[in-house]
């Protein structure tokens, strides 16, 4: 507070130091916190409607504030302005809580409690996903002068920089990277301080070589804060790279579910068209002639019977009596069509993700 209050004001705070002796004990003690005293707090506080200029305290995440022991720093925030006068050489003081905990006023103590105004103004969230697009665009929109940039020379340099930065800000908003990312961020929570957070951190990223948004890295960071729970599908073989190509296929089709001769007869037939690519290829002089990109029948079955070992293929019905082949035994699939995709065109063959791209051909 007292850094915030010499970078934005001008004006110099002292605050006393520490006795040697205590600081001395703290020397000798490697576990011990290091921060200024709390009684310093009330000192610090006391200083500000003495400033010149009015001053306004904004604290995000309020909530968390609110966990801290006694809630020492509410208490003497709100103390403070319940005693201000103005006038007298004292200016107002006004303090700001942000918080998305809708009853966190009812974690405050008593005595603090008492001090609050009460005075609570609840803004929506965006109500659509454009309007959410829209509020990450006026983020990022950002303009640099000569007064945020003193050692540029020239003002063009400033303008063709600015020019290149927005730019770089619709291309990063039109990439349909970004956009599932912003929309995993909105289905789960559509605030802003989240997207704020969101961007930083891609931001954050910035180095002289690549000084622009990359829709990689907002991909990287929603990645890292909701780990991939089928991320163990990108270590999958080949085979069983075919067969969730071959339920994306029969999806695509308006089949959900799906059995072990559907998928057999699906890759027979990707591989069919792919050899058939192939020869076309080689006869044009594209490519060298190579076997066929056909997959065993029964590595494919050993990969169907690993998946659904691994709780990615859900069987929909008993098979009890053993009347019903278990090649024609129906299975849901856990894994959604846009991780398939993910997957594939991560780690899949050129084989698989022609297959991929080519799937609604194939089934017909």
């Amino acid at each position: 507070m007292a850094y915030q209050l010499k970078h934005q004001t001008g004006a110099s705070i002292n605050i006393p130091d520490e006795d040697e002796e205590e600081a001395n004990q703290a020397n000798d003690n490697d576990g011990i916190d290091f921060t200024p005293p709390a009684a310093y707090l009330p000192t610090l506080i006391s200083l500000l409607p003495t400033f010149k200029r009015p001053i306004v305290v904004v604290l995000d995440a309020f909530d968390l504030f609110a966990a801290h022991p006694r809630q020492a720093l509410l208490y003497c925030l709100l103390d403070t302005v319940q005693s201000c006068r103005a006038g007298e050489g004292r200016n107002g003081l006004l303090v700001i809580g942000l918080t998305c905990v809708v009853n966190c006023v009812n974690l405050l103590e008593k005595r603090v409690k008492s001090r609050f105004s009460h005075r609570i103004l609840k803004v929506p969230n965006p109500s659509s996903l454009e309007e959410y697009v829209q509020i990450a665009r006026q983020l990022l929109d950002v303009r640099l002068d000569r007064n945020e940039v003193p050692m540029a020379h020239k003002i063009a340099d400033l303008a063709q920089w600015n020019q290149r930065w927005r730019e770089s800000v619709e291309v990063f908003l039109k990439s349909p990277t970004t956009r599932q990312a912003l929309v995993e961020i909105y289905s789960l929570r559509c605030d802003i301080g989240n997207l704020a957070r969101s961007l930083l951190s891609v931001v954050r990223r910035f180095d002289i070589s690549s000084p622009w948004l990359s829709a990689t890295a907002l991909d990287d960071e929603l990645n890292s804060q909701f780990p991939d729970k089928f991320e163990f599908m990108y270590r999958l073989p080949q085979s069983t790279m075919w067969i969730l190509v071959a339920i994306y296929q029969w999806g695509t089709t308006g089949h959900d579910l799906v059995n072990l001769r559907m998928i057999l007869d699906a890759c027979t037939k990707a591989a069919v068209y792919q050899d058939s690519l192939r020869m076309v290829a080689t006869l044009a002089g594209e490519i060298r002639a190579g076997g066929s990109v056909a997959m065993p029948a029964m590595t494919l079955r050993a990969a169907f019977e690993e998946l659904v070992a691994m709780k990615v293929l859900i069987a929909t019905t008993t098979n009890l009596k053993g009347t019903t082949s278990p090649e024609f035994v129906k299975y849901n699939c856990m894994v959604d069509r846009h991780t398939i995709r993910r997957v594939v065109e991560k780690a899949g063959s050129t084989t698989v993700k022609n297959w991929l791209v080519t799937a609604s051909t194939v089934n017909t």
